[in-house]
């Protein structure tokens, strides 16, 4: 499962990474797929087929893998069932 931050103007208002930009294409990666990445900061995951660049760690576990980007959330086809490729 995929969640999303980083939405300035939404309701209610999610903060983002400081000095990424809102409207891009950057996510949080989880514990899981920190492991089976390794060197995991800075690498380019594909989210459904969204390209999506991992800056920032997410605390989050279980099914939950990985925080994106509002502006890149809503562009994942069927974000609640997600596929990872590196």
């Amino acid at each position: 499962m995929a969640t999303w931050y980083c939405w300035p103007g939404g309701n209610p208002p999610s903060r983002c990474t400081h000095g990424f930009p809102s409207g891009g294409a950057y996510g949080a990666a989880g514990p899981e797929l920190r492991a089976a990445l390794g060197n995991w900061r800075g690498k380019t995951v594909y989210v459904n087929g969204v390209p999506v660049k991992l800056i920032d760690f997410c605390g989050c576990g279980g099914n939950h893998v990985i925080d994106v980007y509002h502006a890149t959330w809503v562009k994942i086809p069927h974000p609640s069932r997600v596929t990872i490729r590196w």
